[in-house]
């Protein structure tokens, strides 16, 4: 199995510290907009802090925290859901691409007993580093077309 629940937990964990750290990349100038409004009363600078606070808020989430919410939404899923499995040749590793917002390998398989051609994702933070060869035969188990398990024969 790639995906067990201690991926989901790590995913988890991840995404609780990024999120507390949004949270105080936003109050920080925001404490400080409130600051200046009640002692020095300078109405443009508070508002000013107060937009760069927001600004900063969303700039994180989507650079730092979305691409790990959506890796723990995908591990849940493939770690949740059912699998089929089916064995075939692999006959092509195409370009990365991004699926669910996590990136994956592309790879083509030949489904012996369907007698047809598999699209599958393979997650590139699980890819084996050593990489794989097409023409070898494996057993794979998938969620949707997200492998979920891959061993070769």
């Amino acid at each position: 199995m790639l995906y067990t629940e201690k991926d989901v937990m790590s995913a988890r964990s991840q995404l609780l510290r990024r999120i507390g750290m949004t949270a105080a990349l936003a109050l920080v100038p925001n404490l400080a907009a409130l600051l200046l409004m009640y002692t020095a009363r300078i109405e443009g600078l508070s508002v000013a802090l107060g937009c760069l606070g927001g600004a900063l808020a969303i700039f994180y989430w989507g650079l730092f925290v979305y691409p790990v919410l959506a890796y723990l939404r995908f591990v849940r899923e493939v770690v949740g859901g059912r699998s089929h499995s089916f064995t075939g040749t692999l006959t092509s590793i195409a370009e990365d691409s991004v699926r669910e917002g996590v990136p994956c390998k592309t790879l083509y398989f030949h489904d012996e007993d369907a007698d047809d051609e598999k699209l599958c994702y393979y997650d590139c933070c699980k890819y084996p580093a050593e990489g794989l060869a097409p023409g070898g035969r494996f057993s794979v188990s998938v969620h949707g077309q997200s492998i979920v398990s891959m061993q070769s024969e």
